[in-house]
């Protein structure tokens, strides 16, 4: 989302969310709430890069506790790849230079070398590098950056502005896209469009960039390229390209993909590289690639979270955006949230039960709009203190098809009774503002002849596994939890809504919901529960009351590839290896 497009707004309920000592309990006392600090980051702050003249890379991390040393490595963006992956090639030297305090060296001449330099970056004085750092702490922590480096006509090596994010293709229609990138620096950069033509936009001087793109041709393909300058050197990206979405209502075939929890597991190495598991989401992104899909689902918990820091969160999502700016510069990624996706106040207590969700420009929907760009047709807060929808609700359509994501961790706290009374919801609550917001948006998609129904969210409405205890259900003990995912499924009846997605359970399974579970589910639905991106897996449960509707589980890493041909769509899951668990039409129940 564009600085110009945030919500800029106070909450003026931050009273009661942090004059904890003014809330009181019976009798004389008005005991104070006591803040608890939860981090999952080893670094204090950002590592810093610096190159001499003479082309020596220095890299600087300070940590929160102690580092006992580390190993780095340091390599390039080979041209020849066809995603634009990493590929480290040499070692650098590490120094503790106390308990807390690490220097790294590289020296840029070892990677021009004529044994490895296959990108001809001596030849054209100027490079991107990626360098990789792992710091053992208590346990392995691993960090993985880039940058970029020019030498003049002296000879000197300096520091490059270098395309720390992206580019990421976004809102992608039938007619339009926006494109996004940021540098490392304030950078004068402009896009080139090419086609049949060649279109140069938004030249400007800034570090991040969001440029929309009108006036495209349906089912297209389109290249871009990103070009800057330093020292009145010239510099540009590789070649990217996407395609644009078929006519609106056109019966056009075309696959899409659905994945979701890619937040860190158990193992270290890539499977937890700053909330993220690294090794699962390439291997899941390569394959979406490798299908050719149209664009990607991920219904929430995209990372780690549940920090006390707003800042930490934007670390891990800035992990994240580094792990699929490889595929994400090429196919569109609809982001949702999940209850990981927080940045939160917590108390004494239990992590997971006694917090509150923070507020105004800390709000988690605030910093997640500022990070991923979706489309804003979603509906407006409650009240105008509360945090936004935009980015986080919101609906697309993509040839015969309309895709609506949904957020039912929308200002999320506690169970805890201690903070009850506060301002908030419990995970997996879709407020009524969502609801009625989506009986028309749906009611809109069938006005227009659209064929085909998707909802996506992060917390199922009939869960499978670990989180029976939670989600829609909450164990059958909260008769008001029980209302709102009723009338949710209801609506869902009333549109003849295909398939709704969820993740939060660590597995896939997918279920037939329908009258057998409640009367009123007059249509049959699929549930599909797709969280195998990446966090650690759950058994199933098989005494819930709609166990009968399961048709299939599998517990472990997979995606969900959706083929869209006219009336029918087929679902195919592969596992993280690419192997095939299922294939089922769904239109043939």
């Amino acid at each position: 989302m564009t600085k110009s497009c945030r919500l800029i707004f106070l909450f003026t309920l931050t009273l009661t969310f942090i004059s904890f000592s003014a809330i009181t309990h019976t009798g004389n006392t008005a005991p104070k709430f006591k803040e608890k600090l939860y981090s999952n980051s080893f670094l204090l702050e950002e590592p810093t890069i610096e190159i001499s003249p003479q082309g020596i890379v220095t890299v600087i991390f300070n940590t929160k506790k102690t580092c006992k040393g580390g190993e780095a490595f340091i390599g390039i963006f080979p041209d020849d790849l066809e995603l634009r992956y990493p590929v480290l090639r040499k070692r650098g030297k590490m120094e503790l230079v106390n308990s807390t305090t690490v220097k790294v060296k590289f020296q840029i001449a070892k990677l021009e070398n004529k044994g490895c330099d296959i990108n001809q970056q001596r030849q054209k004085r100027q490079g991107d590098l990626s360098f990789r750092c792992i710091l053992f702490g208590e346990k392995q922590h691993t960090y993985d950056r880039c940058f970029s480096y020019a030498r003049d006509q002296q000879g000197r090596y300096f520091r490059a502005p270098a395309i720390c994010e992206g580019p990421f293709i976004d809102c992608v229609t039938d007619s339009s896209a926006v494109i996004s990138w940021a540098f490392d620096q304030l950078t004068d950069s402009y896009l080139i469009i090419q086609s049949d033509g060649l279109t140069k936009l938004n030249p400007e001087v800034k570090q991040e960039f969001e440029v929309p793109v009108s006036g495209l041709r349906p089912a297209a393909t389109y290249r871009y390229r990103i070009h800057w300058s330093e020292s009145d050197i010239p510099f540009h990206s590789r070649e990217f390209s996407f395609n644009t979405a078929p006519e609106i209502g056109s019966d056009e075939a075309f696959r899409f993909a659905v994945l979701s929890d890619s937040r860190a597991t158990y193992g270290g190495g890539d499977r937890s590289v700053e909330g993220v598991n690294q090794t699962v989401m390439n291997s899941l992104l390569n394959q979406t690639y490798q299908h050719k899909v149209s664009f990607i689902l991920m219904p929430g918990d995209l990372v780690s979270g549940y920090v006390s820091d707003p800042a930490e969160l934007e670390n891990e999502f800035r992990s994240l955006k580094r792990i699929i700016a490889p595929v994400g510069s090429l196919i569109p990624i609809y982001e949702g949230m999940g209850n990981h996706d927080l940045a939160l106040r917590f108390f004494e207590g239990d992590r997971y039960r006694d917090f509150v969700p923070r507020s105004g420009e800390e709000a988690s929907e605030v910093i997640f709009a500022k990070h991923f760009v979706n489309p804003e047709n979603g509906p407006e807060p409650y009240q105008s203190v509360f945090p936004p929808y935009k980015e986080n609700v919101y609906s697309f359509d993509w040839g015969n098809a309309h895709i609506v994501m949904l957020n039912n961790n929308y200002m999320e706290k506690g169970e805890s009774d201690s903070v009850a009374h506060l301002p908030g919801e419990l995970e997996g609550v879709i407020r009524p503002e969502q609801l009625d917001w989506l009986d028309k948006d749906l009611q809109n998609a069938r006005s227009r002849g659209l064929k085909h129904l998707f909802v996506a969210l992060h917390e199922p409405a009939f869960p499978n596994s670990a989180h029976v205890e939670d989600a829609m259900f909450w164990d059958g003990e909260r008769p008001e939890i029980l209302k709102m995912r009723d009338r949710f499924w209801k609506i869902l009846c009333k549109y003849e809504v295909l398939a709704a997605f969820f993740g939060h359970e660590h597995n896939y399974s997918r279920a037939l919901i329908d009258s057998t579970v409640n009367p009123d589910y007059n249509v049959p639905i699929w549930q599909i529960i797709t969280g195998g991106a990446g966090g650690p897996f759950y058994k199933e449960e098989t005494d819930t009351p709609w166990s009968h509707t399961v048709k299939k589980f599998y517990p472990l890493t997979h995606l969900c590839l959706l083929e869209v041909e006219g009336d029918k769509v087929t679902l195919t899951v592969k596992s993280g290896e690419g192997f095939e668990i299922e294939r089922v039409i769904l239109n043939e129940h």
